[in-house]
């Protein structure tokens, strides 16, 4: 399934220059939904299910913050993450841990300017 959604926001982005846009991805994300996954649902609703998927993602982060500071509530599979995110980024052809390096190339390249 990964991979069927990586070609279509691909695809999406290749066609649709404003999804493109950090501002319009939550409209782009749900008009692909509805085409790609769930064609039942109802149109009527586009802006609440738009709306819904803004809180979705608000409600994702702030839960995850509140697991990496209150240690108490972390769930069994908590410490899972780590390794869940690099099969993710190998199906989707990365390297795992690709994101650390570009880090500390960037933390190395900001420290190597002068003032």
């Amino acid at each position: 399934m990964t991979k069927q959604i990586r070609a279509i926001v691909e695809s999406a982005l290749e066609r649709e220059p404003n999804f493109r846009e950090r501002s319009k991805r939550y409209r782009g994300f749900t008009i692909l939904l509805l085409k790609e996954f769930y064609p039942s649902l109802s149109l009527a609703n586009f802006t609440q299910l738009t709306e819904f998927g803004q809180d979705f993602s608000v409600m994702l982060r702030t839960w995850n913050k509140v697991l990496e500071e209150r240690k108490d509530l972390q769930g069994s599979d908590y410490n899972d993450k780590k390794m869940l995110e690099q099969e993710a980024q190998i199906g989707l052809g990365y390297e795992p841990g690709f994101h650390n390096d570009t880090a500390r190339r960037t933390k190395r390249k900001i420290e190597e300017v002068p003032f």
